[in-house]
């Protein structure tokens, strides 16, 4: 491996996201950090983003009381897993965040798999 491969490598980590766990993430990205963050916060979000073909098959809709979104099980199926690199800055605040509403008792039900996965 080349050694720009092996810098990259430490530079990021790999992650596979359902459609709720995107959107989880998007949602814990911060709005306000420095410039440099926010550069790779906004490469980031995009790398989250769905495609015009996934909205098109989730169908996202509102839920109930126009609370959250609602989508078809069948369309996350379709749609699957992606893979994202996750810049190591923001996999370790994505950590923090999490960690943080665990002790605040603020995680959902929506937040266990990531929790998991992300920190242990």
């Amino acid at each position: 491996m080349a050694k720009s491969e092996e810098a990259k490598k430490d530079l990021y980590q790999n992650l596979d996201l359902s459609v709720l766990d995107r959107l989880m993430v998007a949602e814990l990205l911060p709005a306000r950090q420095d410039i440099t963050m926010l550069r790779l916060i906004r490469v980031f979000r995009e790398s989250l983003s769905f495609s015009q073909e996934e909205l098109a098959i989730l169908d996202f809709q509102p839920g109930p009381e126009n609370q959250g979104l609602q989508w078809k099980d069948e369309g996350a199926a379709r749609v699957g897993i992606k893979r994202v690199s996750v810049p190591v800055a923001i996999y370790l605040d994505l950590q923090e965040k999490l960690k943080q509403l665990n002790a605040d008792k603020q995680l959902t039900a929506g937040h266990m798999d990531l929790y998991e996965r992300l920190v242990g």
